[in-house]
């Protein structure tokens, strides 16, 4: 039995973040670390579990507000927690080749032009993290999902300008230091983050969204 409106409307909101935000993110990790963070499967959890106390029977819709707003708050801890564990699989790589080239003089590669973009690409990522990080309690959740993806954004260009370089580096290394081993790096299975889709009204995303009327106020609430 459907939800009587507007809750319908607010629901199917919730699973076009599912699809839009959360399932690329979880893709995206899972492919990276070949498992699923536990924090991530466990808000997941709690977010069906809260959508589906909304169809038992002869329920009121003041306990059908309260269920929808505690989902939609594990929806969010969902995706923010997803893209933060993207952010961390990209940086461990990235960190991984400055140590393999600690000892090397990057500043030869491609004949001088490989080191300065990437100082830029890594000070843009760390900053972008910081700032993300720094502003998640204070921001509104638009703004800090904008910030995240911000970070992801930037340690994908990072992760792309050494592993599009890393052949070059070799031969510079080969080149400079004959016994010195070569980098590892491998294939990265992360895309860049997208930009929000756009969506129809009724489609439109929950991050940022005020509640509806009558809904419970924005405190944090529990399971």
């Amino acid at each position: 039995m459907p939800l009587p409106d507007p809750y319908d409307q607010r629901v199917a909101r919730f699973y076009a973040d599912y699809e839009h935000h959360l399932k690329p993110l979880l893709a995206q990790v899972e492919a990276e670390t070949q498992r699923l963070p536990s924090a991530v499967l466990n808000e997941l959890r709690a977010f069906i579990d809260h959508i589906s106390r909304c169809y038992r029977p002869n329920v009121t819709k003041d306990f059908i507000e309260k269920n929808l707003w505690k989902a939609r708050n594990h929806l969010k801890r969902a995706i923010l927690d997803c893209a933060k564990n993207v952010i961390l699989a990209l940086a461990d790589r990235t960190e991984d080749f400055f140590h393999q080239t600690r000892h090397l003089y990057l500043t030869e590669v491609n004949k001088g032009a490989f080191f300065p973009e990437l100082y830029a690409y890594r000070q843009k990522a760390i900053e972008a993290t910081r700032d993300a990080r720094l502003h998640e309690t204070k921001a509104t959740e638009k703004e800090s999902w904008d910030k995240y993806q911000k970070a992801m954004n930037a340690y994908s260009k990072l992760d792309a300008h050494i592993r599009d370089n890393v052949d070059s580096v070799n031969w510079a290394s080969y080149c400079t230091t004959p016994a010195y081993p070569q980098i590892e790096y491998k294939q990265s299975r992360i895309e860049l983050a997208q930009e929000e889709p756009k969506t129809n009204s009724t489609q439109d995303s929950s991050l940022g969204r005020e509640p509806e009327n009558g809904a419970v106020d924005g405190t944090t609430t529990t399971k």
